[in-house]
């Protein structure tokens, strides 16, 4: 099975600015990858480091795709939906995955993962317990629930 982007190198570790581009992505990420095989629990999928995962119990479902349950507990996958799955995402998540971010409490790529005919279909990440961030992130309200953050950042409402 054919995938363009694997990692067969060793972490790197960066000095400095860890996510500066050192790739280009290219400008047509609206171009949609095709899809040929359905996915849901159930389905059987492969890691770039080629393991076999089982998507189990759908736990969400948003804008961009679904989120499974993994048999390991602490880890998730989401999948994209048809016609959110494009060039331009997945070569942000294989970009992402060459900065390895090793905090379980960010929800950060781990894995890409393909369907059985080698099409990249999503990521793992470490499964969030918690509150839903979503548009609360930066909402006054939430920001004051969190006194241990130091950062203020300038954007309306907050301060």
């Amino acid at each position: 099975m054919h995938r363009p982007f694997q990692t067969r190198h060793k972490q790197q570790h960066f000095v400095g600015n860890p996510f500066c581009i050192v790739q280009q992505i290219t400008p047509n990420q609206g171009t949609i990858i095709p899809i040929r095989t359905n996915i849901q629990e159930g389905s059987v999928l492969k890691t770039q480091a080629d393991q076999s995962i089982t998507l189990r119990k759908q736990l969400g479902k948003g804008g961009e795709g679904a989120v499974y349950a993994l048999d390991d507990s602490k880890t998730v996958c989401k999948i994209y939906e048809k016609g959110k799955l494009t060039e331009g995402r997945k070569q942000k998540i294989e970009l992402m995955l060459t900065r390895k971010i090793a905090d379980t409490q960010i929800c950060y790529p781990q894995e890409a993962v393909y369907d059985s005919a080698g099409t990249f279909r999503g990521f793992t990440m470490p499964k969030a317990d918690g509150k839903q961030l979503g548009c609360h992130l930066f909402h006054s309200s939430f920001v004051k629930m969190q006194p241990q953050w130091k950062a203020r950042w300038p954007i309306h409402g907050i301060g």
